[in-house]
């Protein structure tokens, strides 16, 4: 029993390593200096492709529509106030409805976590998700941002010179999939598309503005009177990553995902899969579960999370879930970069969205969304 549950934990919460080492020294960026920053934006698309080649799915979305239509972003969902609201657009049509909770409602990594190991609820959130997508696939889709019309932003002063990299619009989507798994064929079958696009508060692009000056000194920092409400280390952070991760591999495997199920008690599921309720995972395989692409042509900047080459035990919990419990959930996923020393510390949520009782009977088909056959939540 107990290696079993070991089996399952490692199956449910890791990313499994089954390529070779050459193929992942292969999939390996190139480190890159804050000088070369300017360059490898250039170079981002190029690299992109090429750690796709490395991916495992067999089968991926095709490009956007020839007809050149582009949905608007968040039209295949309904925003709520209330978990229990009906999820309806105006003609009383029936779509999946989501919330944007505040981000103190996940715990994260507290300043001086290495010694104490303490968590504490998020200090707010770096991103308001202002629109959400769901629908329903038969493969893959990733790069999103360029297969809808994205909300436009507006920013207090954003007529001003931008020194940073931090994007406006933080998009981040999750291929979930869901059709029954086959061993030895991880990156086949269908599953749901979940895109969350991310607009940057006002108060992280004034950190930004800040902390990017020419005559910044970290050394004279006023955290105030409680550090771990303070978020200039988590937006720093922020920074850095953006600047890094499409082409360092370190950096990339930061980017962490905080799924929960609010009500699993209530509805009843498993012990094997409630028991890992919660539990924060890295993303750290570039072009095989995870997914980055730039597109500063719209101040936007994208990673995907594919949970297709996930093991077997995983993907069949997935399958499970959605065949008994996906319309009675009322689930959280946040997203955070991991800060790994104090001057990174305390981690603050880039964004975080709840689904309410996503009912799969509800989620718009791909095609039909693509194409404007199907209904629209507006």
């Amino acid at each position: 029993v107990v290696i079993a549950n070991v089996l399952i934990y490692f199956c449910l919460t890791q990313e499994p390593d089954w390529r070779s080492l050459a193929l992942q020294i292969r999939a390996l960026p190139f480190l890159l200096n804050d000088n070369d920053a300017d360059q490898a934006a250039n170079r981002t698309s190029v690299k992109a492709a090429s750690l796709r080649k490395s991916a495992s799915l067999s089968s991926r979305a095709p490009g956007k529509s020839a007809t050149g239509f582009l949905p608007d972003a968040g039209s295949s969902t309904i925003q709520l106030k209330n978990p229990t609201d009906p999820p309806v657009n105006e003609k009383n049509e029936l779509f999946v409805g989501w919330m944007c909770p505040p981000g103190s409602g996940s715990h994260v990594r507290s300043h001086g976590y290495l010694r104490t190991k303490t968590k504490i609820p998020s200090p707010g959130e770096l991103y308001e998700v202002i629109q959400c997508e769901i629908f329903e696939a038969p493969c893959m889709y990733e790069s999103m941002a360029t297969r809808v019309k994205l909300p436009k932003v507006t920013f207090e002063n954003g007529d001003g010179p931008k020194t940073w990299r931090a994007p406006d619009l933080f998009v981040i989507t999750i291929a979930l999939p869901t059709d029954p798994p086959k061993i030895g064929r991880s990156g086949e079958g269908g599953g749901y598309t979940i895109t969350m696009y991310c607009r940057m508060k006002q108060t992280t692009r004034d950190i930004l503005r800040r902390v990017t000056a020419d005559d910044y000194d970290p050394a004279t920092e006023d955290y105030g009177s409680d550090i771990q409400k303070t978020q200039v280390n988590a937006v720093r952070l922020l920074e850095e990553w953006v600047r890094r991760a499409p082409m360092d591999q370190k950096w990339f495997s930061r980017f962490k995902c905080i799924p929960f199920i609010h009500n699993f008690k209530e509805i009843g599921i498993p012990s094997w899969i409630s028991k890992y309720n919660g539990k924060p995972f890295l993303i750290k395989r570039p072009g095989v579960t995870g997914f980055i692409h730039q597109h500063p042509e719209l101040s936007a900047f994208e990673f995907t999370v594919s949970f297709y080459p996930f093991p077997y035990l995983a993907r069949q919990a997935i399958c499970f879930l959605k065949e008994n419990f996906f319309k009675k959930i009322v689930a959280s996923c946040c997203f955070v970069v991991e800060g790994r020393a104090d001057d990174e510390l305390p981690e603050c949520v880039i964004g975080v969205v709840q689904l309410c009782y996503p009912d799969p009977a509800h989620a718009i088909q791909a095609n039909d969304f693509f194409a404007g056959k199907g209904p629209r939540a507006f």
